[in-house]
């Protein structure tokens, strides 16, 4: 806890509910330590009337100066003594921190990642109703999806284990929120049966699949109720990139073969039928006694 006091320029304890900022100042009676973040001082008042008022906190959260403005209700403000609790000077470093730092001070597990690059995806396509999840949106509207977690921070460790994916899925529009597997899968099935890990980072979506498993597929999957196309990266049987399109049936009509006649010496064990729309897909070499396709 942090006890001040009001003084007015001579030193003595006033009221300051009608006075001037001018005409008084805050006096600190110690130092507040707010656990494992740092520690607070109260450096200066501003003004403070009947309903409340506000007062200046230094702080310094884990050994860095910052200043945040704390508001004062009217019980603390118009006594001659005051007191901010410890889960106020809390609060107020957290924020303080966030301000400085920004969502980076927020732990970011692959889980909550994940799900805020589908939801940022669903927002550039769709618009509204599916939420704005930028920083400049988050950090301005932290109450509303990771306020209760914040609430309860005391100390650095704290912080660094809030559940950012709990408080990512307030975030998620009923009842629309059903649809996001439909609008922006975590994976896709391929034609092998493989479900394949969609890429969000990228813009388009990426979807990185051997060419061998998507034997069978005569067009490119759509994304967002059709608006947006996948970009089929795809990869020879090492894995390596060898076609990128967002047009599959371009590609089987324009850029097949071409591929084939690369990589069919280099891949010998592998299937490279001439007609890949009726080809079965593959995930891997032909066991031995087969013989691949040409």
């Amino acid at each position: 806890v942090l006890t001040f006091e009001f003084l007015d320029l001579g030193g003595n304890l006033v009221n300051p509910a009608f006075m001037a900022p001018s005409a008084f100042r805050l006096n600190v009676l110690g130092r507040a330590e707010v656990g494992a973040l740092g520690y607070a001082t109260l450096v200066f008042g501003g003004a403070a009337g009947p309903d409340g008022g506000y007062a200046q906190l230094a702080l310094t959260v884990e050994n860095r100066p910052e200043v945040t403005r704390v508001e004062l209700d009217a019980s603390g403000s118009l006594s001659n003594g005051g007191v901010l609790k410890e889960t106020d000077l809390v609060a107020a470093a957290v924020r303080t921190g966030l301000a400085a730092e920004g969502l980076a001070a927020l732990p970011w597990p692959p889980t909550a990642t994940a799900l805020r690059e589908r939801l940022r995806f669903v927002h550039s396509a769709l618009g509204d109703p599916w939420p704005d999840v930028s920083d400049v949106a988050l950090l301005a509207g932290l109450e509303g999806w990771i306020g209760p977690e914040l609430a309860r921070v005391r100390t650095a460790r704290d912080l660094r284990h809030l559940p950012t994916l709990t408080a990512l899925r307030r975030l998620l529009p009923w009842p629309q929120a059903a649809r996001l597997d439909d609008l922006a899968p975590e994976r896709i099935t391929v034609p092998s049966g493989s479900a394949v890990r969609v890429d969000y980072t990228s813009d388009p979506p990426v979807l990185a699949v051997r060419l061998q498993e998507v034997f069978g597929w005569s067009t490119t999957p759509r994304l967002a109720d059709g608006r947006v196309p996948l970009l089929l990266h795809l990869l020879s049987p090492a894995r390596r990139p060898v076609a990128v399109t967002s047009d599959l049936e371009s590609f089987w009509h324009n850029g097949y073969q071409q591929v084939c006649g690369e990589l069919r010496g280099r891949y010998p064990k592998h299937s490279w039928p001439p007609d890949p729309w009726a080809a079965a897909p593959t995930t891997g070499a032909k066991r031995a006694g087969q013989t691949p396709k040409s």
